[in-house]
């Protein structure tokens, strides 16, 4: 697996987000987006992910065998987790794991028993997810995707609703799980978000080129 970014740029309107971003990033890689509130990171995820598409440049997904992966099939290859990426609140947590287990199964297959207690949800197996606390959603949108058997994660302000034992959490859980795939972090609070990182891409260097 391999993804290429070569001279991407995003603007609104006349107002370019960044420009000129270049980096290739392989399988087993763990890619940093840094950069305060407002610098793009949520958008260069989404860019990334082919859910929206670059003012300029290209992004190419590649599979282990070096194809090209079509951007309508890039979500088959993916997870995301994001405080702007809503969960279906009517389902209960064993719907919504089931309903899950059919696009992309987890890990190792990890029953739902064995998933409920690692995200600390026990007491939660038949609660819809609307009555969830902020912290609840975020523990089963970071289980769910970093658990997914997907080839590329991408977490976005992974720590944000967690508490410490939330936070202690993610740390683990992202440690044994980013070998053999693609992860993306974007962050404004590294020491918290940052376990694991082997590249960066600085926002801030790629703001001022209109």
């Amino acid at each position: 697996m391999k993804i290429t970014l070569e001279n991407i740029g995003k603007r609104f309107n006349r107002e370019w987000i960044f420009r000129g971003i270049t980096s290739h990033i392989s399988e087993g890689k763990v890619c940093a987006i840094k950069g305060p509130n407002g610098s793009g990171k949520s958008t260069l995820l989404k860019l990334i992910s082919q859910g929206e598409l670059p003012s300029e440049g290209k992004i190419t997904l590649y599979n282990s065998k070096g194809e090209k992966i079509e951007a309508e099939k890039a979500y088959q290859q993916l997870s995301y987790a994001a405080p702007y990426v809503d969960l279906p609140e009517q389902l209960t947590l064993k719907e919504f794991f089931n309903f899950h287990q059919k696009f992309i199964p987890l890990k190792k297959d990890i029953s739902f028993e064995e998933f409920v207690q690692i995200v600390y949800l026990q007491s939660a197996i038949n609660k819809q997810i609307s009555n969830f606390s902020s912290g609840m959603k975020q523990r089963l949108k970071l289980g769910i995707s970093i658990l997914s058997n997907s080839k590329i994660l991408i977490l976005d302000e992974p720590t944000s609703n967690l508490d410490e034992e939330g936070i202690a959490l993610y740390c683990n859980l992202l440690k044994s799980n980013t070998s053999n795939r693609i992860t993306f972090i974007g962050t404004n609070e590294e020491a918290r978000d940052l376990v694991v990182e082997t590249e960066n891409i600085v926002l801030t260097d790629y703001k001022k080129k209109n």
